[in-house]
């Protein structure tokens, strides 16, 4: 059977972290967002043989027991990694004890044989720069000091990037989290920014927010001038954000 060729497309974006002002960072340029679901209904429309109810009670079987086999320590090959437990923290003496406060366990996870050797054969399209200015760097998460990776409920939250305002009339004009697993939507309006600059926002975590993996994306209609854009642009990070 004939492997198939795979490819992406990379958008070049503003590289502030260095010294050169025509330093660019490259991100692909994402296409869709898949869920199990979907994954499934692509399998059962490759092989009519198989039973999309099946598919998913087996997957769900095994996520189970991965997840349950992780939990008590297991480095468990699920899906496209390995994945294992992790500590982060740093102790005192050869005798301190846990402290939930100070020491954290993190998931690790290292990608298949078969993910990188995916990734070999991918071929990459360049796009140039990208179509907006509008691009976020870093999420900082003041209650943890973590950098693009956690959210803490009802805690700070620093965004910093380029073009990063919230400006415009349109429903959509914000910052939306968007949890992975069950797509349901956070919406963070303008008015409830404790700081709304073109290069800096603050606010503040709703209190309420369910566990799990956050994609977040901002939608803005600022131009850099007196006159917002006619359409606002949309940007989603490309990092997802754990709570």
């Amino acid at each position: 059977m004939t492997q198939p060729e795979n490819h992406v497309l990379v958008e070049l974006y503003d590289y502030a972290l260095s010294q050169r002002s025509d330093a660019r960072k490259g991100r692909v340029v994402r296409s869709r967002t898949l869920t199990i679901d979907q994954l499934v209904d692509a399998v059962v429309a490759r092989r009519s043989d198989l039973n999309a109810a099946t598919l998913k009670m087996a997957y769900q079987l095994l996520h189970d027991v991965a997840l349950d086999e992780l939990a008590n320590g297991a480095s468990v090959q699920f899906g496209l990694a390995t994945h294992r437990l992790g500590v982060k923290g740093v102790f005192c003496g050869d005798g301190d004890a846990w402290d939930d406060d100070h020491h954290h366990l993190v998931l690790e996870s290292t990608p298949t044989s078969s993910v990188r050797k995916a990734i070999d054969r991918t071929r990459v399209k360049m796009r140039g720069r990208a179509s907006t200015a509008t691009v976020i760097n870093t999420i900082t998460d003041l209650a943890t000091g973590s950098v693009n990776q956690r959210l803490t409920p009802g805690g700070g939250l620093r965004i910093a990037g380029t073009r990063v305002k919230i400006v415009g009339d349109d429903p959509q004009a914000g910052i939306t989290l968007v949890h992975v697993d069950s797509g349901h939507q956070l919406m963070i309006g303008a008015s409830q920014l404790m700081k709304n600059h073109p290069r800096e926002l603050l606010l503040v975590l709703p209190r309420a927010m369910t566990p799990g993996s956050y994609r977040m994306t901002l939608v803005s209609a600022f131009s850099g001038t007196q006159k917002p854009l006619i359409q606002p642009v949309s940007y989603s990070f490309p990092s997802l954000l754990t709570v």
